[in-house]
């Protein structure tokens, strides 16, 4: 740890190597070691380490939110939603980040009301707003639904939380979209209710 800290990451990656060798069931090491495996962009080896780890302790939580973002990374939307449901379940506040990844992984299976409550979920829990894209997401789904009111409450949120340009943009867009489909939206037909 001390020379993951000091930035010596080749030295840190052999440390950890060696005491899962000694140790094979140190959890904590495994998910170091799958840390500094990812971030070396090596997602085979992170993978591998991340499931030893998981392997080791099944309880500890931290390798779940490693395997989850190699999955996303992979576009392996079944296994994000594995993945982030074992974790939340596990540590249900912590991980705002999961509830944004299993919402995602849900959208693009075709899942929007579980896409739905998994973002509700998460924004509930992200006090802090670390996962600001969750507001977008909802709003994106609230739009999907026709429910223009509450998908323009969500993405104006996300456009007072969104800090990179990029996000700005991306809030800017996501408005006029709702506006647009808000406006050509057929009102309902008189007496279509009876």
């Amino acid at each position: 740890m001390e020379q993951a800290k000091k930035n010596k990451l080749d030295d840190a990656e052999k440390s950890f190597e060696k005491a899962v060798q000694i140790y094979p069931r140190y959890a904590t090491a495994w998910y170091q070691l799958g840390w500094l495996q990812a971030h070396k962009r090596d997602m085979p080896s992170a993978k591998h380490s991340f499931e030893q780890s998981v392997a080791a302790d099944p309880k500890y939580v931290n390798p779940y939110d490693g395997l989850a973002q190699i999955a996303m990374q992979a576009n392996d939307w079944h296994s994000v939603i594995d993945i982030t449901s074992k974790l939340v379940s596990l540590n249900p506040v912590n991980f705002p980040d999961a509830y944004y990844d299993n919402a995602v992984a849900n959208c693009y299976l075709g899942n929007f009301d579980d896409g739905e409550k998994s973002a509700l979920q998460g924004i509930r829990v992200d006090e802090n707003h670390q996962i600001p894209k969750l507001q977008y997401l909802l709003a994106m789904i609230l739009l999907r639904r026709q429910d223009y009111q509450s998908a323009a409450e969500h993405m104006q949120l996300y456009l007072r939380l969104a800090t990179q340009p990029e996000d700005i943009e991306l809030a800017k867009k996501g408005l006029a979209e709702i506006e647009k489909s808000s406006a050509s939206a057929k009102p309902p037909a008189v007496g279509a209710d009876r």
